[in-house]
């Protein structure tokens, strides 16, 4: 059975209103130390709408847990780079053409309290120790909760 490419897409939003021209980076968390080695694996800007869509990458062969972050971005009165958002999308090799993120306050709040003690100090770079590989995936983080994590 062929293994379906990946797909995640997604909306970001501040508050009710979509945030527009934001820069969406999807990142696998990093296994070399705690709050170190995240790894881009792909990024877009949000349309008009705050929707976004990535369509290739390949994923790490450890199959990480994966995240987005939103930085800077237009939500109706301009740009604001102090935007910062993220939202969590589970296992690398789980995104598929049904996966769909929302990004806005409630979901970094979700994330960063799930991941704080895997971040490092600006909330956004994930990872965990070589050792501790399961840590993310353990049921006090977010990746058992399906209401912070794409579906």
């Amino acid at each position: 059975m062929a293994t379906p490419a990946p797909s995640l897409s997604g909306t970001v939003h501040g508050g009710l209103t979509a945030v527009s021209g934001a820069r969406v980076t999807l990142y696998a968390a990093g296994s070399i130390g705690y709050g170190s080695g995240a790894t881009e694996l792909a990024s877009t800007a949000s349309d008009s709408s705050g929707s976004f869509s990535f369509t290739s990458w390949i994923c790490p062969a450890d199959n990480p847990e994966t995240y987005v972050i939103v930085e800077s971005g237009n939500p109706g009165g301009g740009t604001n780079p102090a935007i910062g958002m993220m939202s969590l999308t589970g296992p690398c090799d789980a995104l598929t053409a049904s996966a769909f993120a929302t990004v806005n306050e409630l979901t970094t709040v979700a994330a960063e309290w799930a991941l704080a003690q895997f971040s490092d100090s600006t909330g956004a770079f994930i990872g965990t120790s070589s050792t501790n590989a399961t840590g993310l995936t353990t049921p006090s983080t977010c990746r058992r909760q399906t209401w912070c994590r794409a579906t």
